[in-house]
């Protein structure tokens, strides 16, 4: 009986810990939390962008299209003119809900600045629709400097790092692409492109990528600190 009453007080201590929240692998079947995002404005289109850290629950890159009301599409529109980087910070729900198309909606927050990092709130309780899916991969151990293509319109995309071996980085490029390819880059299948050598591609350099398909716009995005 002494037995079982230890192993009953040591579940109840540990039990918190053992069902805290786990990565998303093959072996688990949620990854329920607060999955802050980056908020990426191109002209009028909205993205977001999952804030991933590796060997964790958070450990995907998940990007995706999204929707407000039109109140807030104008505020969002006006603080990303004033503000290097907006994020958003969503109430708790299960990533893999977003990564497999069931969770269509969620409230959330939205911050000038990094949610994390003293930003500030600028809009609260907002509905955030989500659109389309563009990027669902987990992280791997992987050479960086290899770039998503993403097709968003038919003259319009996202390039987007792959994040890789630690120390890495998370970019996301806003490209156009050239006039032969309009109206096809939509049907063709998520791609990737060796950019550079394991180092963020420097914006300014943007006029030396010549590429057959596209050309690249501007920086949307950029975080080292989480990957070093």
């Amino acid at each position: 009986m002494y037995i079982h009453k230890v192993i009953a007080i040591i579940m109840i201590v540990y039990w918190p810990y053992v069902n805290a929240e786990k990565p998303v692998s093959k072996n688990h079947t949620h990854a329920i939390g607060v999955h802050g995002m980056a908020l990426l404005v191109d002209e009028e289109n909205f993205y977001a962008s999952h804030m991933p850290l590796a060997n964790s629950m958070h450990s995907h890159q998940v990007v995706f299209t999204f929707n407000v009301e039109n109140k807030h599409s104008k505020k969002i529109i006006e603080l990303s003119k004033s503000n290097k980087l907006l994020s958003i910070m969503p109430e708790k729900f299960d990533l893999i809900d977003l990564m497999d198309g069931s969770l269509t909606s969620f409230k959330a927050e939205i911050f000038a600045g990094h949610f994390e990092r003293g930003g500030k709130v600028a809009l609260s309780n907002i509905v955030i629709s989500v659109e389309k899916i563009l990027l669902s991969q987990p992280l791997s151990n992987v050479k960086n400097g290899s770039f998503y293509i993403l097709p968003t319109t038919s003259d319009k995309g996202l390039l987007i790092h792959k994040i890789g071996k630690l120390p890495s980085f998370d970019q996301v490029l806003s490209i156009r692409f050239k006039q032969e390819n309009m109206g096809l880059s939509l049907s063709e299948n998520i791609s990737l492109i060796d950019l550079t050598n394991n180092i963020p591609f420097n914006s300014k350099d943007k006029q030396k990528v010549t590429h057959s398909k596209f050309s690249i716009s501007r920086q949307l995005y950029l975080e080292l600190q989480d990957f070093r």
